[in-house]
């Protein structure tokens, strides 16, 4: 039997799979996140159903239907995240895009690293776990 479960984030679009029943314990256990274990087992088993892109050099003026579209060439797009500025409220210059799967996101990869974007060089990358301050 396989369960599908909220990844324990703020974000509605992330599972996770699992083979076993979970059982949260709540303390931060062993460092994962929000101390997903798994009966009998001392780590979790767990596969993400979507992968993260960090997107550099995206022109400012692009929308999130833009962005969309460019990526929905390498597989479905699950989320654009556009972060912007704290005092200007005007966009950064990179963004986040959710791809459905992984195998989506190594085609982004492929298809759109170095490559233009509006008039610039993009780099993409899958993106990593933000740092605790």
């Amino acid at each position: 039997m396989i369960f599908l479960l909220p990844f324990p984030t703020r974000r509605s679009s992330d599972y996770i799979t699992c083979e076993k029943p979970p059982r949260f314990c709540g303390s931060g256990a062993n460092g994962y996140p929000d101390s997903l274990l798994f009966l009998g087992l001392s780590s979790p088993l767990y596969t993400h159903m979507s992968a993260k892109l960090f997107v550099g050099g995206v022109p400012f003026r692009a929308t999130e239907e833009e962005i969309r579209d460019h990526f929905a060439q390498a597989g479905e797009v699950v989320e654009v995240f556009i972060p912007l500025d704290r005092e200007t409220r005007r966009p950064r210059g990179f963004v986040f895009v959710t791809m459905a799967d992984e195998a989506s996101a190594e085609k982004a990869i492929e298809m759109f690293n170095e490559q233009d974007f509006g008039g610039r060089q993009i780099k993409v990358n899958l993106a990593l776990p933000q740092e605790r301050r």
